[in-house]
C-alpha cells in the first residue's frame, strides 16, 4: 500500500470513530422504543447495544494499528498512537460491560455468533490482532490526562489504605519526581539480560521445556538389547514360516495344473502365449493409471473453472509472489520509520538551538517586561510595597465567574445531599464492621446492576478532541511536496516552543526574585526570619512492610537480577506467536447454549481474544494498565495436559517482550531453602519485575503451590519444610495484594492440569480470573491435522481422510496431535498411519472431562447460579440461607 492508501485508511477510521461517539451518546437520550435512560433497558437490549459497539471498535482498532505500524510520518504516528491506545482502553471497558450483561452471568466467555449472523458479518472480524509495537522498542510517548478515576473491583480495606498513603505522599511528590530516572528501553533490557545470561549461565538461548515422550521406554542398555533380540528372532521365525507356506502354495498350484493338462481339461500354453498374456496385463494396468490421471486433471480444471479451487501458480507467478513483495515493502517501511524518527529527534535539537539564538533574547525580554509591569501595578495598588513572590502573577487570570442566585441555591442543595450521603455511608460501614461477609445471592446482583454506569466514558470524550485535532491538522493538509512523508518543520517548531518557554520562565523568574528582594531592601521591608529548626537525626528510610523486603532493601536491583539469573529464576522461553494457537470461533454456541445447563467449552479463538484483552493489552501499554476497568493481576490456566497453556505463556512473553520469572515447583526445588529464604525470593522477584517491567511471573503445576487439604487428618503444627512448593504462597499473596497496582505491569499466570489436586478456595482467593483450556472441537482438530501435516512437509491430496482423523482424535489435545504428526512424518517415512502413535498420547477421559466441568462451575459460580434458578422454578427458594441448604442436604 502507498502513503495515500494509509492516509485514506486513517481518514476512514477517524470518521468511523466519530460515528461511534454519536451512537454512544444517542441511548442516553432516547432509544427506539422511547425509553430515555439506557440503564432502564432490558439486559438483552443493553447487551445487543454494547456488542454492536464492541464489534465496530475492533474494526476501528485494526485499521489504526495497521496505519501506526506502516506509516512513516513521525508526527502522524504520534497522533495515531494516542487514538490507538484510547481505542484499546475503550475496547476493554466495553468488554467489562458485556461480561456484566452476558446472558450467562459472571462468565468471561462472551459469544456473539448470533449477532454476527444477524448482521451478516464474518466471524474473523472478532479476531483482535496483537499490536506489533508491543514487542518493538517504541519510543513514542503517550501523554493523555484523564480527570475521572476508574472504579475498580477492590475491597474496602484497600481503599482506606490507599487514602492514608496519599496523605503521606503529598509532601514527598517533588522529591520523587527529581529522583525518578527515565525507564530502560526494551532493547536495552533485552541486551542486559542476554549479556548477564551469557556471563553467568554460559548461554542466552531460550530454555526448552522437558516433556515426557510417550513413544520412548525408560530402560537400560542391557534390557533394550534383549528386547531387540527377542523381536528380531520372532521376525526371522515369522519370515521363515511365510516362505515355507509360499513354496507349499506354489507346489500345490503346479501339481493341480499338471493334473488338468494330463486329463485334457487345459491345453498347455506356449511361451509366446504366456508373454502375450503378461503384456496385456501390464497394458491394462498402465492404461488405467493414465486414464485416472487424465480424469484427475479434467476434474481439477473443472473445479478451477467453477471457482471452487485455486489455479496452480506458474514459476513466474511464484517468483513474483505479491505476498513476498508486501512483506519486503513492510520491512522497507519499518526502516524508513526509524530513519525519519531519528532525523525528527535531531531536527528538534537543532531547532531548539536556532530559536534560542534568533528569538531567545526577545522572548526573555518580553517575559521580563511583563513581570516588571505587573510589579509596578502591584506596588501602585499596595502602597508602594513590592510583592513577596510571583504566585499572584500566575494566578491573576484564574478568577472564577460569579454565580447567579439560582446557581448558588443549586450548589447549596448539592452540598447538602453529598453530606447526607456521606453520613449514610459512614453508618452503613459501622454496621457492617461486626457482621460477617454474606454469600452473594440474587439480591447482590440487583444492587450491582443499579450501581453500574453504562454509557460514554471520558475516553469517548477524548475521541471528540482527537477528531477535532485531525480535522484541524491532518484532514485538509497539503502534502504534495512532502511525498516521502518526512517530518514537518513548522509543526516541529510548535512542539519545541513550549519546552523552551518553560526554560526561559525559570531563568526569568529567578531574575525577578532577585529584583524583588532588592526592592524590599530599598523600601526597608525586612524579610521574615525563618525559625531555626533543631537538627534531627537522620531517620532511616522506611521501606515496604512486606515479607523479605528488609533482606534486599540495600541490594542493587541489577545485583538482584544477577542472583535470579544464576538460580535459574529468570528465564528465556522459546519464541511463540499468539496466532500459533490454532482454532476458530464456535459458530453455533449461543444457539446451542442453555443457561440452565452446564456451559459449552470455549473455542480456541475466544481464548486468544481473552488473552489479548486481559493480559497482553495491560502488559504492553502503561496507559491501558492505568485505565483498565478491572483490577486483574493474576490468571489461572487450567485444562488437560497438552491443550496449549504453556504455549500461551510463551506467546504472551514474546508478544509483549516481557521478562519471565519461573516460580514453578520443579524450578525452585532445592533453591532458597534456608529459613525465610522464600520471602527473600518473592521480594527480589517482585522488585526486579517492577524495575524491568513488563514482567510475567509463571507458576506451572499450581496445584502443588496451593494443595488441597487431605480429608480425615487433623492439623498438626510442623516445622516448615524447605522443599515444600507451598512455602511461597503466603509471601506471594501479600506482595500481589499490596505491591502490584495500576502502575506496575506485572502479571502472575498459574497453570494446572489437575485442579482437583489443589485447593479450590485458595485458587479462587489468589487468582483474579480463570480461563479453561479444553481439548479441541471437531473443526479445530481438522484444522490442526491439516496445518501440522503441512508444516512438517506432508502433502495432502483432496481424498486424504482429514475428517476421519478429526473424529478418531476426539478427546485428544492439540499437543497429542502435534506429537503424533512429528512421530509419523519423519524424513524417511511420510506415509505411515496416525492411529498407532496417537493411541500412545495423552487422552482426556469422560470422568476427567466432568471433573474439569465441576471445577469451572465452582470457579465461575455458574453451578450455584443454576441451582438457585432450579430452586426458584420449583418454588423452593431459600433466599441464599446456608443453614436451610444444609438441612435439605441432610434430609436427602
Amino acid at each position: 500500500m502507498s502513503h495515500v492508501a494509509y492516509d485514506l485508511q486513517l481518514a476512514d477510521a477517524m470518521n468511523d470513530l466519530q460515528e461511534q461517539v454519536k451512537v454512544e451518546n444517542v441511548p442516553a437520550e432516547k432509544n427506539e422504543q422511547g425509553v430515555e435512560n439506557i440503564e432502564t433497558w432490558m439486559n438483552d437490549e443493553i447487551f445487543q447495544h454494547l456488542a454492536c459497539l464492541y464489534i465496530k471498535y475492533i474494526d476501528i482498532y485494526r485499521k489504526l494499528e495497521e496505519c501506526y505500524d506502516q506509516m512513516v510520518h513521525p508526527q502522524k504516528r504520534i497522533f495515531i498512537k494516542k487514538v490507538l491506545e484510547s481505542t484499546i482502553c475503550r475496547i476493554c471497558e466495553m468488554k467489562k460491560d458485556m461480561v456484566l450483561f452476558n446472558p450467562r452471568p459472571k462468565s468471561l466467555y462472551v459469544h456473539l455468533d448470533q449477532l454476527l449472523f444477524d448482521l451478516k458479518y464474518d466471524p474473523s472480524i472478532l479476531e483482535i490482532p496483537v499490536p506489533r509495537y508491543f514487542k518493538e522498542d517504541d519510543q513514542i510517548p503517550v501523554d493523555l490526562d484523564f480527570k475521572e478515576k476508574i472504579e475498580k473491583d477492590t475491597g474496602k480495606k484497600k481503599k482506606k489504605k490507599k487514602k492514608k498513603k496519599k496523605k503521606k505522599k503529598k509532601d514527598d511528590d517533588d522529591d520523587d519526581k527529581k529522583k525518578k530516572e527515565p525507564p530502560i528501553t526494551l532493547d536495552q533490557k533485552q541486551q542486559l539480560i542476554n549479556t548477564l545470561m551469557t556471563t553467568h549461565v554460559g548461554t542466552d538461548d531460550p530454555e526448552e521445556e522437558i516433556v515426557h515422550d510417550p513413544f520412548t521406554l525408560d530402560m537400560d542398555v542391557v534390557s533394550a538389547i534383549r528386547l531387540i533380540q527377542k523381536n528380531e528372532r520372532g521376525r526371522q521365525g515369522r519370515y521363515r514360516i511365510m516362505l515355507i507356506l509360499k513354496n507349499l502354495k506354489q507346489k500345490k498350484l503346479e501339481n493341480e495344473r499338471n493334473r488338468k493338462i494330463r486329463e485334457g481339461l487345459i491345453k498347455e500354453e506356449s511361451r509366446d502365449q504366456q508373454e502375450n498374456e503378461a503384456t496385456l496385463f501390464i497394458q491394462k494396468r498402465l492404461r488405467g493409471i493414465l486414464a485416472r490421471k487424465k480424469v484427475e486433471e479434467m476434474r481439477q480444471e473443472e473445479m478451477v473453472f467453477l471457482g471452487m479451487a485455486r489455479k496452480p501458480k506458474t514459476k513466474e507467478e511464484l517468483k513474483n509472489d505479491p505476498v513476498e513483495k508486501m512483506l519486503k515493502t513492510q520491512e522497507d517501511r519499518k526502516m524508513k520509520q526509524q530513519q525519519f524518527w531519528n532525523s525528527f529527534e535531531d531536527a528538534k535539537k537543532e531547532l531548539k538551538g536556532e530559536i534560542d539564538e534568533n528569538e531567545g533574547l526577545d522572548i526573555q525580554e518580553f517575559m521580563l517586561k511583563e513581570r516588571r509591569d505587573w510589579t509596578q501595578e502591584y506596588k501602585a495598588l499596595h502602597a508602594n510595597k513590592p510583592p513577596t513572590d510571583l504566585k499572584e502573577f500566575y494566578e491573576r487570570f484564574n478568577t472564577e465567574t460569579p454565580l447567579s442566585p439560582e446557581e448558588e441555591e443549586l450548589k447549596k442543595l448539592q452540598d447538602e445531599e453529598e453530606s447526607k450521603n456521606k453520613k449514610k455511608k459512614k453508618k452503613e460501614e459501622k454496621k457492617d464492621k461486626g457482621k460477617k461477609k454474606k454469600k452473594k445471592g440474587d439480591g447482590d446482583d440487583d444492587e450491582k446492576k443499579q450501581v453500574v454506569k453504562i454509557g460514554p466514558s471520558e475516553v469517548v470524550q477524548k475521541f471528540d478532541e482527537f477528531y477535532e485535532d485531525y480535522n484541524d491538522v491532518w484532514a485538509n493538509r497539503d502534502e504534495s511536496e512532502n511525498y516521502q512523508q518526512a517530518f514537518d518543520t513548522d509543526m516541529a517548531k510548535d512542539e519545541v516552543m513550549p519546552e523552551l518557554q518553560d526554560e526561559y520562565k525559570k531563568e526569568v523568574d529567578e531574575l525577578i526574585k532577585i529584583e524583588l528582594e532588592n526592592m524590599r531592601i530599598i523600601a526597608g521591608i525586612k524579610a521574615k526570619k525563618k525559625k531555626k529548626k533543631k537538627k534531627k537525626k537522620k531517620k532511616k528510610k522506611k521501606g515496604l512492610k512486606l515479607p523479605g523486603f528488609k533482606a534486599i532493601r540495600d541490594i542493587d536491583k541489577r545485583d538482584l537480577l544477577v542472583q535470579l539469573i544464576q538460580n535459574g529464576i529468570v528465564k528465556k522461553l522459546p519464541q511463540q506467536k499468539l496466532t500459533d494457537f490454532i482454532g476458530e470461533f464456535n459458530y453455533l454456541h449461543s444457539m446451542l447454549d442453555n443457561i440452565k445447563d452446564t456451559p459449552y467449552d470455549p473455542s480456541m479463538a475466544l481464548i486468544r481474544q481473552l488473552v489479548t484483552e486481559y493480559i497482553i493489552f495491560p502488559l504492553g501499554s502503561a496507559l491501558v494498565r492505568k485505565r483498565f476497568p478491572d483490577n486483574i493481576r493474576s490468571f489461572l490456566f487450567y485444562g488437560p495436559p497438552g491443550t496449549g497453556k504453556t504455549m500461551i505463556v510463551r506467546s504472551v512473553a514474546y508478544e509483549t517482550n516481557s521478562v519471565v520469572f519461573d516460580l514453578s515447583p520443579l524450578n525452585i526445588e532445592g533453591k532458597y531453602t534456608n529459613r525465610k529464604e522464600e520471602e527473600k525470593l518473592i521480594a527480589s522477584v517482585m522488585v526486579v519485575a517492577k524495575e524491568y517491567q513488563p514482567s510475567l511471573i509463571y507458576i506451572d503445576e499450581a496445584e502443588k503451590v496451593w494443595p488441597a487439604k487431605k480429608k480425615g487428618k487433623k492439623k498438626k503444627k510442623k516445622k516448615a519444610d524447605p522443599s515444600n512448593p507451598a512455602r511461597i504462597k503466603k509471601a506471594l499473596s501479600k506482595w500481589k495484594g499490596k505491591f502490584i497496582d495500576d502502575t506496575t505491569r506485572i502479571t502472575i499466570i498459574g497453570c494446572t492440569s489437575e485442579p482437583d489436586e489443589g485447593s479450590k478456595k485458595d485458587f479462587k482467593k489468589f487468582f483474579d480470573k480463570a480461563i479453561y483450556f479444553p481439548f479441541p472441537d471437531y473443526t479445530t482438530r481438522r484444522l490442526m491435522w491439516k496445518t501440522f501435516i503441512e508444516q512438517l512437509g506432508g502433502k495432502l491430496r483432496p481424498e486424504f481422510p482429514l475428517s476421519t482423523l478429526a473424529h478418531i482424535s476426539h478427546g485428544y489435545s492439540s499437543g497429542s496431535i502435534r506429537k503424533t504428526c512429528e512421530k509419523v512424518l519423519t524424513q524417511y517415512r511420510k506415509k505411515h498411519e496416525f492411529i498407532g502413535p496417537l493411541s500412545l498420547c495423552a487422552n482426556t477421559m469422560q470422568d476427567q472431562y466432568k471433573d474439569f466441568q465441576k471445577f469451572t462451575d465452582y470457579i465461575t459460580e455458574d453451578g450455584a447460579r443454576r441451582e438457585k434458578l432450579e430452586a426458584a422454578l420449583k418454588g423452593e427458594d431459600d433466599d441464599g440461607d446456608p443453614k436451610k441448604k444444609k438441612a435439605k442436604k441432610k434430609k436427602k
